[in-house]
């Protein structure tokens, strides 16, 4: 993940428990935000066919993703939750049927909508990739193909629901090569009713912006959203809609079209070892046993039908690093985080 989780629960854990060993005094908030959100210089070429998925997919796919530029968040979400490989998610919308579609929920919306693309050459600097998190925004091409997923865009600290153009999304520009592990999964959807349901669900929290989910909880009511009398999702476009993290938006989405996926929850023992620890608030210890969705669960919602090359576990990942920094640190997470689990 890039930087969704800035102010999130996992962070103000990482704050309460890592802080004395792997940061210094001096503004350590600051310390580990740019620990979380910077990719690692040199990420390993992972072998993707960007043509071949685009050709391929259609409105409704899961892209589920392990990229390697961040690894970091593997090592932590891996060492929380377990069977974890994957640790992000987004569907796939096409460019027309966004259009379409904005225009049919809001009109006054659908003039001002956008979707995203990265227009960064890779910054090379003493051989090390430099990370750039720019996206710009550009009117939606009806011939396009989008992900729709939170992301930080330009001009923003804040993560939103957002379409971003599918090569970019896949091949970042910023680095110039393939750096994710990728998963498509086709819902089990059986009729294009379900198709339209999702895409209409992923079009209003464009149209919204929704804003990212800093506490993982997915047991909020949706109430902007209802259904007309012919079944069609309808939207109250003045109503706030409810924040999302990114698995919960696809999860959320199937939910909308009758598939019920499972939910997971952190490894036994993590909340009791946080419970004796002094000052950690009272809401992360409510929310850490909370359900939590993971990508991996998305799977079980279709048909996996592209893959490329396997995650390795969160401990070869960690030991391939080619930064001794990173990798010092992301090796105290992972031993932290086993021991509390235990």
């Amino acid at each position: 993940m890039t930087w969704l989780f800035r102010k999130c629960l996992v962070s103000a854990i990482f704050v309460l428990l890592f802080l004395p060993a792997l940061v210094c005094a001096a503004s350590p908030l600051d310390k580990v935000v740019e620990f979380y959100i910077s990719s690692i210089p040199n990420p390993p070429k992972i072998d993707l066919n960007w043509k071949e998925i685009w050709d391929l997919v259609e409105t409704g796919d899961i892209i589920i993703e392990n990229n390697r530029a961040f690894p970091q968040w593997y090592a932590m979400i891996g060492s929380l939750v377990p069977d974890c490989q994957f640790v992000h998610a987004g569907m796939v919308i096409k460019g027309h049927v966004l259009k379409e579609l904005a225009q049919s929920i809001s009109p006054s919306g659908a003039v001002t909508i956008r979707a995203y693309y990265r227009d960064n050459l890779p910054r090379i600097v003493d051989g090390k990739v430099q990370k750039v998190y720019n996206w710009r925004p550009y009117p939606i091409d009806a011939k396009g193909i989008y992900v729709v997923t939170p992301e930080v865009t330009i001009n923003t600290t804040i993560s939103k629901v957002v379409a971003l153009n599918l090569k970019d999304y896949l091949i970042d520009p910023a680095i110039g090569f393939p750096t994710k592990h990728i998963r498509i999964v086709r819902p089990s959807i059986t009729n294009q009713t379900g198709v339209r349901t999702v895409a209409r669900y992923l079009t209003y929290h464009v149209l919204k912006r929704t804003t990212y989910d800093m506490g993982f909880v997915s047991t909020e009511k949706e109430f902007a959203i209802s259904r007309n009398r012919n079944g069609e999702l309808h939207f109250d476009m003045s109503a706030a809609p409810v924040p999302l993290y990114c698995t919960e938006l696809v999860w959320r989405a199937l939910r909308e079209t009758g598939i019920q996926l499972p939910t997971t929850q952190v490894k036994r023992g993590i909340s009791t070892s946080l419970s004796r620890i002094p000052r950690v608030p009272r809401s992360v210890l409510q929310k850490i046993d909370g359900a939590f969705i993971t990508a991996d669960l998305l799977s079980k919602g279709g048909t996996v039908i592209y893959r490329n090359a396997p995650p390795p576990t969160v401990r070869q990942a960690i030991e391939g690093m080619i930064d001794l920094n990173f990798k010092a640190t992301c090796k105290g997470l992972l031993e932290q985080f086993q021991k509390i689990g235990r």
